[in-house]
């Protein structure tokens, strides 16, 4: 089973996505973290489950699609290192220069 590590910068991603669902829905803000939270956690079984990041075109670099969210991993043998997390409409060059 593959061993999961969140960058400061993808934990700092997770909690800004909250706090801005949670200005309008407490509850919804609440289910969406939950579902970032589950779609990582089930990549302990699956670490290869994730498609190839298509803009950096490195087999390493992975994302997994959880609503209207990239969650972004570097995959390291038995090890995953969740780099980023970003909404589908921002743009991933931007974010991750």
């Amino acid at each position: 089973m593959a061993e999961i590590n969140w960058s400061t910068s993808a934990l700092a991603d997770i909690q800004r996505i909250g706090e801005y669902i949670e200005r309008d829905s407490i509850r919804y803000a609440q289910v969406v973290i939950r579902n970032l939270v589950e779609s990582v956690e089930r990549l302990k079984k699956f670490p290869k489950s994730g498609r190839v990041i298509p803009e950096l075109h490195d087999e390493s670099l992975r994302e997994v699609i959880a609503g209207n969210f990239r969650i972004m991993y570097r995959l390291r043998g038995e090890q995953i290192d969740i780099f980023s997390i970003l909404h589908g409409r921002q743009d991933a060059f931007k974010k991750l220069s």
